[in-house]
């Protein structure tokens, strides 16, 4: 937008200053979408940036009225601005072309979650096998005590039992994963549970599982 003139002048295609402008994480970031009685409908959004001169995405856009308004008319606008002094403002039109579950953002925390649920599976599955060795009777198969002293196998069923109380954990945690999954898949993957606003992409870098905004969590 130029200041040479009272007028707002639009640009066709977003440059690159626009573009990197747009990649903060903390700034304010509003969309607007038209209602059925074409009264406009202004909503606060974090997971929003321009990717190139001429898209705009949108994060974990899948619920609430301003999906539905735009589902009806795809013309939209956005509105950003610094969270710093000097405050620096950036105006954009721009029409819905096309809703998706895919793209690199998704594509990048699906990753991660895959990631960590196989070394989650790894760790219970070696915890297992331990187990299992100590409790196997070379011989005969049965089932035996890890150890035939007294103080030992005091000891031995207390490991077992932090091993149990370990695993138990683990697959807790498998199940936020795969939960997670499936956020991703149904497309409602950085969406607060609590606040139903988007969770920062700071947050879901920390804790790719989470439910909950930092706000909402503390």
């Amino acid at each position: 937008m130029n200041k040479k003139s009272k007028t707002t002048e639009w640009s066709s295609e977003a440059s690159k200053e626009v573009i990197e402008f747009t990649q903060a994480e903390i700034m304010l970031k509003l969309v607007g979408t038209i209602d059925e009685r074409g009264w406009p409908h202004i909503t606060f959004i974090a997971m929003n940036r321009i990717i190139d001169k001429n898209t705009v995405v949108w994060g974990a856009f899948t619920t609430g009225t301003s999906k539905k308004n735009v589902l009806k008319n795809p013309k939209q606008g956005f509105f950003y601005m610094t969270a710093d002094m000097p405050f620096k403002f950036l105006q954009i039109k721009a029409d819905l072309s096309h809703t998706t579950k895919e793209g690199k953002d998704l594509e990048y925390f699906r990753n991660i979650i895959l990631e960590m649920r196989q070394d989650v599976l790894h760790s219970i599955g070696a915890t297992e096998f331990v187990n299992l060795e100590k409790r196997t009777h070379p011989n005969g198969g049965q089932i035996a005590q890890y150890s035939t002293h007294m103080a030992d196998q005091g000891s031995d069923a207390i490991q077992y039992e932090l091993d149990n109380y370990f695993v138990a954990r683990r697959l807790k945690f498998l199940r936020h994963l795969d939960q997670a999954l499936v956020r991703i898949k149904e497309g409602d993957y950085g969406k607060c549970i609590t606040c139903n606003k988007e969770i920062s992409r700071e947050r879901l870098e920390m804790v790719p599982h989470t439910q909950q905004c930092a706000a909402c969590k503390n």
